[in-house]
């Protein structure tokens, strides 16, 4: 009896363990081009401008989902929790062509600039991590 219920006890110990172990990521496309447009008012030509944030996306990924890929271009990773996890950049929207693979833990922050760690534009990218 009593080696049943430390069994128990270890095994709860360890599913609360494992459920607190989740990456969140905030991912961000490019910055869409700025808008602008010319509005007459009194006679008088006025250009206003406006630009929208880049795109953005949350994902949460864990041991029962622990990659996610996409066909498009990626700027900014921003992640937190357990992340031991590295990001793979393709210069083609198939994942093939020329490829760069980049930690997580290369990064000095919770941000990872695609621009800074690749000078290519990239095209599809994949996120996997170990839990």
């Amino acid at each position: 009896m009593l080696k049943f219920l430390s069994l128990a006890i270890l095994f709860l110990s360890l599913t609360v363990h494992a459920q607190k172990r989740t990456c969140e990521l905030e991912l961000y496309g490019p910055d869409p081009p700025i808008e602008c447009e010319t509005i007459i008012e009194d006679g008088e030509e006025i250009e206003s401008c406006s630009a929208v944030g880049a795109p953005a996306s949350r994902l949460i990924l864990d041991a029962s989902n622990p990659s996610y890929s996409e066909s498009s271009e990626l700027a900014e990773i921003g992640f937190y929790g357990y992340c031991r996890c590295s990001v793979k950049l393709w210069t083609r929207s198939n994942f093939r062509g020329l490829s760069l693979t980049y930690p997580f833990c290369r990064s000095n922050s919770n941000q990872i600039f695609t621009e800074d760690i690749w000078s290519r534009k990239n095209n599809s990218w994949r996120i996997s991590c170990k839990f």
